[in-house]
């Protein structure tokens, strides 16, 4: 059996104890080569089997449903038959675990995503139900993508490795830019493998992330880590950029994380009380200050501009925010 921390031991607990995940998972695929030939399958069959197995799998949550007393218009206290009840969860299990084979997902894949999405909901549940931000008075907002992590130079790589092409960026319109020398069509392909790979775990830190983020703690501080990734198309990108931040010491636990593609106001709205914001965004730096927040805007090719606000502030490193 595959050994991953916490996720397999619960599993284990979850499962029969003469049984691994493994063999289980061996022994529904074998049972499901009744019906499919995963192997033989095309990205359409795909759908319209997990279509087939999600209603197959809803009515057996109805049946499930149905050996409790749900309905609050009919009598209660009827009898539990507890084995009923572990029929039908297995059912749904089993379901559950063919819509994951249908896709050819792997033991490995249950047990990582396991932990991190349970990571990822944990982040959460601290950070709306557990943390008192709102009033914070020792709060700062840190953009990530150009201010800690190293984009979208790490992008740029990418599309280098993938293609041989580098292109010397002017503007923040990467898809203006690489779509001149690849196509459009392309640069969406590229930057779709790239939110998929997980490369934003690994993304280099800029000059000076970690010793700003240190200060800002040591100075008593909380950070609203700021990033416009597109998290509702692509999932994974909310662990990504948490084991990014962890992995690079740069969270700590009343840290908060926010994901929006108007980030800053987000921002603004739930956390009125912020410090500073630091950004790279020319556009989204001028439209914080015109709120009335100091900003700092780290200084990069690609957002040069001469009349600023008078609450920005332009610094050529990090190191030179006073915190």
């Amino acid at each position: 059996m595959v050994q991953i921390s916490k996720g397999a031991k619960i599993l284990d607990a979850f499962m029969h104890p003469d049984k691994s995940l493994d063999e289980i998972w061996a022994s529904q695929r074998k049972f499901n080569e009744h019906f499919r030939a995963v192997e033989l399958m095309n990205t359409q069959d795909k759908e319209k089997a997990t279509k087939d197995l999600c209603l197959e799998m809803i009515s057996e949550i109805d049946e499930l449903l149905r050996e409790t007393n749900f309905k609050l218009h009919r009598k209660r206290g009827e009898r539990i038959t507890h084995s009923n009840l572990r029929e039908e969860w297995i059912d749904i299990f089993k379901y559950w675990l063919s819509i994951g084979q249908v896709w050819g997902f792997s033991v490995d894949n249950f047990l990582s995503e396991y932990e991190r999405k349970s990571a990822v909901c944990e982040q959460r549940y601290q950070q709306e139900m557990e943390l008192d931000l709102v009033n914070h008075e020792k709060l700062v907002a840190l953009d990530i993508d150009g201010v800690l992590a190293d984009y979208p130079k790490s992008f740029q790589n990418f599309i280098k490795d993938e293609t041989g092409v580098w292109v010397d960026i002017k503007s923040y319109d990467l898809y203006g830019e690489y779509g001149a020398v690849l196509g459009q069509d392309k640069v969406r392909e590229l930057k779709h493998q790239y939110r998929e790979s997980g490369q934003k775990q690994n993304i280099p830190l800029c000059p000076g992330a970690n010793d700003l983020c240190d200060r800002i703690h040591q100075a008593g501080y909380n950070i609203v880590f700021l990033t416009s990734r597109p998290v509702k198309q692509y999932g994974r990108i909310f662990a990504d950029t948490m084991t990014w931040l962890e992995k690079n010491g740069l969270k700590q636990p009343g840290d908060a994380i926010i994901f929006d593609e108007e980030k800053n106001y987000k921002a603004t709205k739930e956390f009125p009380k912020l410090n500073f914001m630091v950004e790279d965004n020319l556009a989204f730096a001028g439209t914080i200050a015109k709120l009335g927040y100091k900003v700092y805007l780290i200084d990069r090719i690609y957002n040069q501009k001469t009349d600023l606000h008078p609450n920005i502030e332009r610094i050529t490193e990090l190191e030179d925010i006073n915190v």
